[in-house]
């Protein structure tokens, strides 16, 4: 299967190949701390090979934001034709220019989410903690500025069940916070993310830009393996584009494809790169 983008790609072989690529799950393995998926060198050098081939444009699409994609690419990227786009698409960032196509900066999305985020903390503590200021050990609350994440892959069964719970009331409890929010489930994870972001606007934000000189032939691919990446599986498909699931059954997904873990991801990558 390490040729199933190639094979792709080699449909149209004068087309220009859009690497749409998640992050967690997809470039790193599902790690217990979220501030520890880190690339290998490896992995850096091969997605570095890629973003310097001239008829494939690279994009990372992540629930994370661009800052945290940066800190996790490190230097090494810097001035490299990569795109990241971070909450679900709603911040988009050249690392080659160092600007940004697209800014997530609705002040009232952050305040209505510091708002959230204070609620749901203050549940959690009341609920579930024996000290003001101090959570169950295996959950974590994320502050994404226009999001907010409750990770709870680390705590137990019963803890987690009452936080899924409370962070659920929490957003019941606020009838309008529906109007520009949703709840984004995940791989241990619940998300309040902005209606307005979600990976199949990033897919098609890609698509348009990266057909802006007018590449018709632009081959857009989306590689993921989480519940936040099946709209963008759906997205891709109205491009006519390759859509693959990661550590899935066909059964279990929109994608089209699947492929085994992180490392049939970069054999299917390098593969692309005459290795």
């Amino acid at each position: 299967m390490s040729s199933i983008i190639l094979n792709y790609w080699q449909q149209q072989p004068q087309g220009v190949l859009g690497l749409m690529l998640d992050y967690d799950g997809t470039l790193t393995p599902i790690v217990s701390q979220p501030e520890q998926a880190h690339l290998t060198q490896t992995q850096h050098d091969l997605l570095v090979r890629l973003c310097r081939l001239p008829n494939i444009r690279v994009a990372i699409v992540s629930g994370r934001s661009v800052e945290q994609l940066r800190g996790f690419l490190g230097p090494g990227f810097q001035g490299e034709a990569l795109l990241l786009c971070g909450l679900h698409g709603g911040e988009i960032y050249a690392l080659e220019t160092g600007a940004y196509l697209l800014s997530a900066t609705n002040n009232e999305h952050t305040a209505a989410a510091e708002l959230f985020r204070q609620r749901l903390l203050a549940r959690l503590e009341s609920n579930l903690s024996q000290a003001p200021g101090w959570l169950p050990p295996g959950l974590l609350v994320e502050d994404k500025a226009q999001s907010v994440a409750l990770h709870y892959r680390l705590a137990n069964p019963t803890i987690k069940e009452q936080a899924v719970s409370i962070f659920y009331d929490c957003f019941n409890a606020q009838p309008t916070l529906s109007t520009h929010f949703r709840v984004q489930p995940g791989k241990e994870v619940l998300e309040l993310v902005p209606q307005s972001y979600s990976k199949a606007s990033a897919v098609g934000f890609l698509y348009n830009h990266w057909c802006v000189n007018g590449q018709a032939t632009l081959k857009p691919c989306f590689i993921g393996d989480d519940l936040t990446d099946e709209d963008a599986f759906l997205a891709v498909h109205s491009y006519q584009g390759l859509s693959v699931c990661v550590g899935k059954t066909l059964a279990e997904t929109h994608a089209k494809h699947t492929l085994a873990n992180v490392q049939a991801v970069y054999e299917a990558l390098s593969a692309l790169t005459g290795n």
